[in-house]
């Protein structure tokens, strides 16, 4: 059994990392039965070995010629989308700050269902949190319940979100999700999904895990997505630099890459692997729902390489 724990040596030892004699007085005494000793300087790579000596076989995903199609709003730095993007996936974003380079900019108080029409097996979507942050809730939220706007900001973002959650409703796409930090919107619009937790997500190594940040999400998930517990994060004080208090803000909310993986591979599995779920793109939906149309927006999106691949505008000026 191997029992990590700081001792004095008697006599001379030597590191079962590097097989090197270990200088000083103190070293990490692993297993006292064996005399195993370990030099401080070789903890990490002794770790290291340790993990790569249990490594299983590297997980092969199933790959297809079929995309799914998918609608990212708010989606800042595409967090949401990123891997479904990298598995081959359609995907529009939108957003309205240039600096991230969505495919349309645009206001989504402003879109309409005209607009991106209901040709959508998943829908994205993180609103602005600002509102409804617990630093700012006193001040754009009344202290009695119910908890209404005391702020034009508060009452503004709410109806984004409102808003929001109408187009999804009028798309009615087989998933969807919609993410805020846990805060006020919760108290305010209705109870979340499901909670998680960014740190859940980005792995136990303390070089690349993240803050705790719990984020509520609202939607429909594969029912075979596994949703991890929370693992340590990095603890930050009131006002450090550290943890999310030490990033863009832009940063500090990009969803975590497993997450959306994640997400990807469960959607696979129902939408394209298993027919009982497929939507028929283009053609007529079972039930009484209506066909799939696709948006005005997002033809023109699609039509914007053959334009300007034949000069189309310049025939119009």
């Amino acid at each position: 059994m191997i029992q990590i724990r700081n001792e004095k040596m008697k006599g001379k030892k030597t590191c079962v990392c590097c097989g090197k004699r270990i200088l000083g007085k103190f070293a990490i005494l692993l297993n006292k039965e064996e005399d195993t000793w370990l030099r401080y300087g070789c903890r990490r790579e002794f770790v290291a070995q340790i993990l790569e000596s249990r490594r299983g076989p590297e997980v092969e995903f199933v790959t297809h010629d079929e995309r799914l199609k998918i609608l990212d709003l708010f989606s800042g730095r595409k967090g949401w989308s990123k891997a479904m993007k990298d598995r081959g996936h359609y995907v529009l974003t939108i957003d309205n700050d240039p600096e991230m380079e969505p495919d349309l900019c645009m206001d989504i108080n402003d879109l309409t269902i005209e607009d991106i029409g209901t040709d959508w097996d998943i829908v994205l979507a993180s609103p602005p949190c600002e509102g409804f942050s617990i630093a700012s809730c006193m001040r754009h939220w009344s202290a009695e319940e119910p908890r209404v706007p005391k702020s034009q900001f508060a009452d503004d973002s709410l109806q984004l979100v409102q808003h929001t959650y109408d187009l999804i409703q009028k798309i009615n796409p087989v998933y969807w999700a919609m993410e805020n930090p846990r805060g006020m919107l919760r108290k305010v619009w209705r109870k979340p999904t499901l909670t998680t937790h960014f740190a859940a997500w980005l792995g136990g190594n303390f070089e690349t895990r993240r803050p705790q940040k719990p984020t509520d999400l609202w939607g429909v998930f594969p029912p075979s997505m596994l949703w991890p517990k929370p693992r340590n994060w990095e603890i930050a004080r009131r006002g450090a630099r550290t943890g999310t208090q030490g990033l863009a803000r832009d940063e500090a909310a990009t969803i975590p890459y497993n997450l959306s993986f994640t997400f990807c591979i469960h959607a696979e599995e129902k939408l394209l692997l298993n027919n009982d779920l497929r939507y028929n793109p283009g053609g007529p939906a079972d039930g009484d729902n209506p066909s799939r149309q696709q948006g005005t927006l997002d033809k023109l999106f699609r039509l914007m390489p053959i334009i300007a691949e034949n000069r189309m505008i310049v025939q119009f000026v």
